[in-house]
């Protein structure tokens, strides 16, 4: 869902979107019903009949330019391209994107080789195509597996602080939403705030938190303190959530369009494996009651090292279009798909991204 979202709106308002339309609210509404419910079956039974008027919406949905010109099918991405380029402007700007200007960006970008990309077939193994495609795969995959462990570590856990189940739950989606609305202004105000930027200082933020948190424990302190434990756990959930928005803009800002959908794929893999794992972390509590706390902190530390010196800033960057060029390949004489290549990774001026600003 986030490699459609992000293919089909702007370059300024990828941060904005995915952080305004997100599912944070959905705590407080998932609290309220699971009060009412009072049972599993009921919950998941009333949950889907809420989630089902949202089928209605794909009636009015365009779909990928990018895919639409992957399977040759110019005039779509055209007409989804000025849609894109007219939301929320007059005349003048309609004017502006006329078709023609579009059509001839499409055609000096795809007339010679659209014919190679519908026939194209890509696979899991072309994540880690080229050093650096792998070097990407490696970290964001990590990255969400850690997210996810911190996250719904303490999610799984949230029954044994101070509080209603309820009430918690509800406080963190409303807590969640509101750091939300605080990125998209942040992002929109500091164009020096990027996504590496907010990664790492919401990871420093949650150990902080943490560390805090263990010290309490270490001390004995747990229970004199538990309404401050409550408060530092509710924050420090809410704080690590922003990296779920983050992962996952990055990731489809990375790679090129023909593999996003994989690596967007690989990466909701992992972070399903920390949401299995995270359960188990609790039980490392028996041997020791801050271990949960102390693994975390490691984890993210090196999850935050990677992520600063390992990725590129992919803020206002158009997506990438192409894969490496086969010079570039990690196994030069294994057989591969056959891909356009680009001469560098940073150009800026292919004239369909320019359009889909």
């Amino acid at each position: 869902m986030y490699v459609y979202v992000i293919e089909n709106i702007p370059t300024s308002a990828r941060i904005k979107v995915n952080t305004f339309v997100t599912w944070s609210p959905n705590f407080i509404l998932l609290s309220v019903v699971a009060y009412f419910t009072g049972s599993w079956d009921t919950l998941a039974v009333t949950i889907n009949l809420l989630a089902a008027p949202s089928l209605f919406c794909f009636i009015f949905l365009y779909e990928s330019p990018r895919w639409l010109m992957q399977k040759g099918l110019l005039n779509e991405a055209r007409r989804t391209i000025i849609a894109m380029n007219t939301w929320g402007h007059g005349a003048e700007k309609k004017q502006y994107r006329h078709e023609q200007e579009v059509m001839d960006a499409l055609e000096n970008d795809l007339t010679a080789s659209h014919e190679l990309l519908r026939h194209k077939r890509y696979y899991f193994y072309h994540l880690f195509y080229s050093w650096k495609l792998l070097r990407y795969s490696i970290v964001l995959a990590f990255s969400c597996f850690t997210n996810a462990m911190a996250f719904y570590g303490l999610l799984f856990n949230l029954e044994k602080i101070s509080g209603s189940l309820y009430m918690n739950t509800s406080v963190l989606g409303a807590f969640r939403y509101l750091l939300n609305i605080v990125l998209a202004t942040v992002d929109h105000a500091f164009t020096s705030v990027g996504r590496k930027f907010v990664h790492t200082v919401s990871i420093i933020i949650f150990i902080v938190i943490i560390a805090f948190v263990v010290v309490l424990t270490k001390t004995d302190l747990t229970l004199d303190f538990k309404g401050l434990i409550r408060l530092l756990t509710l924050t420090g959930m809410g704080i690590i959530s922003i990296l779920f928005i983050v992962n996952a803009l990055s990731c489809a800002e990375l790679f090129p369009t023909a593999i996003r959908n994989l690596a967007g794929a690989n990466i909701a893999t992992w972070n399903r494996i920390g949401c299995i794992l995270a359960p188990q972390l609790i039980y490392l509590g028996e041997i020791e009651e801050s271990l949960p706390h102390i693994v975390l902190i490691v984890l993210l530390s090196i999850d935050a090292v990677a992520f600063l010196t390992l990725l590129p800033e992919t803020k206002s960057r158009p997506l990438k279009d192409r894969m490496p060029p086969k010079e570039k390949l990690i196994l030069r004489n294994c057989k591969t798909t056959r891909t356009l290549s680009i001469p560098n990774d940073n150009d800026d001026n292919d004239n369909l991204s320019c359009l889909m600003n």
